[in-house]
C-alpha cells in the first residue's frame, strides 16, 4: 500500500511495501515500506527509521516513525521503515535480547543498499530510532561507521535498555561510546520512562564524541501532542541537513542544548 507525501519534493516518491528476509532466518518475512525519489539529483544516502518495542504496540506506522520517516524523504534520501520481526505485520517472535531485531535492520540496509537507485554504489547511511528502535540502530553504529553520516535517537530509554536487551546494556551502549559519527539525541522533558537527569548522566559516561542533546520542553515519550513532536521532527530536520551538507561534519556547538 503507497502512501502519498505532502511536499514538493516527497511527492517525487512514495512508500511502496516490500518484503525481506533476514539473514539469520529467512522462514522469516519482514515488512518494509520504502521511498525511493526519483529525482536525478537524489543524494545518495540510506535512511532506516527504527520503531518501539514491538511487544507494546510498536510498528513502523507508528506516528513519530513515519513523521520521521517524510522528513528524510524531504531530503531526498531512500528511506526505509520496517516492521520488526514480531511486530507489525512482519512475520516471527520479537526476540528477547534484541539480537534478531539487530539482524532485521542489517537485512534492511544490506537490501535497499543494492537499488538501482545507487547504481552500485554503498550508499551513505542515516539511523534514526525512536524508543526501542534507537537502542537497536545504536547498537550497530560501530558495524557500519565507514559509510554512517549520523544518528538520531528519540526518546532513548536509558533507564529500561536493561529490560528491553535482558542485560546486554553494555554490549549494545558500547557503540554510543566509540563511534564517531555525529549523534543527535531528542528527549522529552517528562519522558516516561528516563528523566533528563538520566540521559545527561548516561551520555556523561558514555562521552558520544560528537554529540547533541536537545529537550523537547513538556514532552511525554510519546510526542502526541501536535507541538511537540513539530519541535521534535524539526530539530530532527535541522540534523539531517547539517550532516548531509557537511558530508559528516557536524559540530555540536552549532545546536545549543535546550532545556
Amino acid at each position: 500500500m503507497a502512501q502519498k507525501c505532502a511536499s514538493p519534493l516527497a511527492r517525487a516518491a512514495e512508500f511502496e511495501a516490500e518484503l525481506i528476509r533476514p539473514a539469520d532466518d529467512p522462514s522469516i518475512e519482514l515488512h518494509t515500506q520504502a521511498a525511493v525519489p526519483k529525482l536525478a539529483e537524489a543524494p545518495g544516502v540510506l535512511a532506516v527509521i527504527t520503531h518501539p518495542y514491538g511487544s507494546l504496540g510498536g510498528d513502523m506506522m507508528n506516528p513519530v516513525v513515519h513523521g520521521l520517516a517524510l522528513k528524510c524523504v524531504q531530503q531526498g534520501f531512500v528511506t526505509v521503515k520496517l516492521d520488526f520481526r514480531g511486530a507489525g505485520r512482519s512475520d516471527g517472535t520479537g526476540t528477547w535480547r534484541g539480537r534478531g531485531e539487530q539482524e532485521d535492520v542489517k537485512a534492511a540496509v544490506a537490501h535497499y543498499s543494492a537499488h538501482k537507485v545507487f547504481q552500485g554504489q554503498a550508499p551513505k547511511l542515516l539511523f534514526i530510532g525512536y524508543s526501542f528502535g534507537s537502542v537497536i540502530a545504536g547498537s550497530l553504529l560501530s558495524l557500519y561507521e565507514p559509510r554512517l553520516l549520523g544518528y538520531v535517537a528519540v526518546a532513548y530509554p536509558f533507564s529500561v535498555v536493561w529490560f528491553l536487551t535482558m542485560f546486554r546494556t553494555a554490549e549494545v551502549q558500547a557503540p554510543l561510546a566509540a563511534a564517531g559519527v555525529p549523534m543527535l539525541f531528542l528527549h522529552g522533558t517528562k519522558d516516561n520512562f528516563s528523566s533528563g537527569a538520566t540521559v545527561e548522566a548516561a551520555l556523561a559516561r558514555l562521552a558520544p564524541k560528537r554529540k547533541t542533546l536537545f529537550f523537547v520542553d513538556g514532552a511525554d515519550h510519546f510526542f502526541a501532542r501536535r507541538h511537540h513532536k513539530a519541535a521534535l521532527l524539526n530539530q530532527a530536520e535541522e540534523f539531517l541537513e547539517k550532516v548531509t551538507a557537511d558530508n559528516v561534519s557536524f559540530s555540536a556547538a552549532s545546536k545549543p542544548r535546550e532545556q
